[in-house]
């Protein structure tokens, strides 16, 4: 049992990882880490892996919250759930095309992503993995 549970973290850990420098993935986990625990997820919660592999099939509130919260900490909304584009640029660069992400990052974050902080942040976040498939193609 301990043997299954060594992979399937090694596996997850290795497809969450996909796509981040270094330096995104160091950051995403220092700010997960903050808002587990703000939020109270315990320590098994699969939420912040997730949410870092573009899970855009979990809608729960609980969910968007987290995605909220990291957000916010990362500086790429603010703390009514708007992203911040230039920030998003700037994370997203790295390893990236900057023109294809400038325009990821505009298709996304224009439009109506809701009412709440917590709808519009995981509004923009749905657009930007749903989008970001076709995006990773042209990188």
């Amino acid at each position: 049992m301990k043997l299954l549970t060594l992979v399937l973290n090694v596996a997850c850990l290795t497809t969450c990882r996909a796509g981040y420098s270094t330096k995104q993935w160091n950051q995403l986990q220092e700010k997960s880490k903050m808002c587990q625990k703000q939020l109270q997820l315990p320590k098994e919660s699969d939420i912040p892996a997730r949410a870092h592999r573009g899970d855009v099939t979990n809608d729960t509130e609980l969910f968007k919250k987290f995605v909220l919260c990291e957000s916010m900490n990362m500086g790429i909304v603010d703390e009514k759930g708007v992203p911040i584009k230039q920030v998003l640029v700037d994370f997203m660069t790295e390893g990236h095309n900057n023109t294809l992400v400038q325009e990821l990052v505009d298709r996304c974050a224009s439009g109506e992503l809701g009412d709440e902080p917590h709808e519009r942040a995981f509004n923009y976040y749905k657009c930007f993995w749903r989008k970001s498939l076709k995006f990773d193609r042209l990188v």
